[in-house]
């Protein structure tokens, strides 16, 4: 995975080559541009490590899609919905967002699945607006990009409190080496700090990594009380599990929200008790969750909600008579104590972040996501 740097670089590279005096450019072909003002783009992952959480959002957007063309769409002209693939990949990420913009020429694309380092540059420069369900980090925005998923401090504070409850005083952390990884490992190095518990090493890896043995048993040297592992990609994260179990790792491992996920669980059983804060369910989530389950005959993935309320954001905005960038940032900047099935919703103007999100402590257990 490049880095935080080179992420950037690349993405304004490839936008300023694509791109060139897109701000000006008018929205749809001129021959009929009231059929793209009901036009809605998407990049979802739907192949690679992502594809569980992205897979979730696009059935979720689409079901959104589906239910709001069923009452008539917009003045009564039917949404069509665009959908890409990011492949959990930086370039088709980038190229994927590429291809709405000048392309479809959309003026709102929902996602993409995580790559907020990625989206954030284009949507700056291209003036077009994203919504992302889970993205983590982002690089420094403006007006144009907003993000559904709570942030690094909402998930890991509650995190650090319950290991002080349980006595825990030493951490060794293990994170990969990508931005959000990194990120969560920042957090969680200030958060401990307030909570008096010590992180006694950090060990650095790739975000493909899959042989953990020589770190494993440096952390077996230590007097630490838990290992603390943010990977940014489960076949990681299980790999980790596994051979710590092989190597007699005895100390309580904890991770991060990614642990809710079938695959991670059923590809690598070893991560039978890892610990991991998840997102509260919101106020509408169980219905949601019921009509979703009914529909695909499968559990929805972590960020399928947060995809639904996205959707019906932009719907929402439609209606209000959104139709360029312009008016849906104006109109999603404006969002104050929005009534979602995720969450009850107001964004921080200066990140584009939701303000507010509880999470409660959960643990693999049997095979399940069982709360503690």
């Amino acid at each position: 995975m490049r880095s935080f740097i080179t992420h950037v670089c690349i993405a304004m590279i490839v936008v300023m080559l694509i791109l060139p005096g897109c701000s000006d450019a008018p929205i749809g072909p001129v021959a009929d541009p009231g059929v793209y003002s009901i036009v809605i783009g998407a990049v979802f992952h739907l192949t690679g490590p992502a594809s569980y959480w992205g897979s979730g959002e696009r059935d979720a957007v689409v079901m959104a899609v589906d239910e709001a063309n069923e009452r008539g769409g917009i003045e009564g002209r039917q949404i069509k919905l665009i959908i890409e693939d990011g492949k959990t990949d930086f370039v088709h990420t980038t190229s994927s967002l590429n291809k709405l913009i000048e392309v479809d020429r959309v003026s709102v694309i929902i996602g993409p699945t995580w790559f907020g380092q990625a989206a954030a540059p284009i949507a700056n420069v291209s003036g077009t607006v994203m919504i992302s369900p889970s993205t983590g980090v982002t690089v420094a925005r403006d007006r144009h990009f907003f993000n559904l998923w709570p942030s690094e401090r909402q998930e890991v504070s509650p995190l650090v409190a319950y290991m002080a409850s349980k006595g825990i005083r030493k951490v060794a952390i293990v994170y990969s080496q990508n931005d959000w990884s990194a990120s969560m490992r920042d957090v969680f190095i200030a958060e401990s700090q307030l909570a008096k518990i010590s992180v006694i090493k950090g060990f650095a890896s790739s975000p493909d990594e899959s042989d953990f043995r020589s770190i494993i048993l440096d952390i077996k040297s230590l007097d630490a009380d838990a290992v603390y592992a943010p990977f940014a990609f489960y076949p990681s994260q299980g790999a980790f599990s596994k051979q710590a179990e092989e190597l007699n790792l005895s100390i309580p491992i904890f991770s991060s929200s990614g642990t809710q996920n079938p695959d991670l669980v059923n590809s690598f059983p070893q991560v039978e008790g890892t610990v991991y804060p998840y997102p509260v369910a919101g106020p509408g989530e169980s219905d949601f969750v019921k009509r979703f389950k009914s529909r695909f005959n499968r559990d929805p993935s972590p960020s399928s909600a947060y995809a639904y309320d996205a959707a019906n954001m932009v719907i929402d905005a439609m209606r209000s008579g959104a139709r360029s960038s312009e008016d849906f940032a104006s109109y999603l900047a404006s969002v104050k104590d929005y009534a979602g099935v995720s969450n009850v919703m107001t964004f921080d103007q200066k990140t584009g972040r939701v303000i507010e999100k509880d999470y409660e402590m959960r643990r693999v257990e049997g095979g399940r996501f069982v709360k503690i």
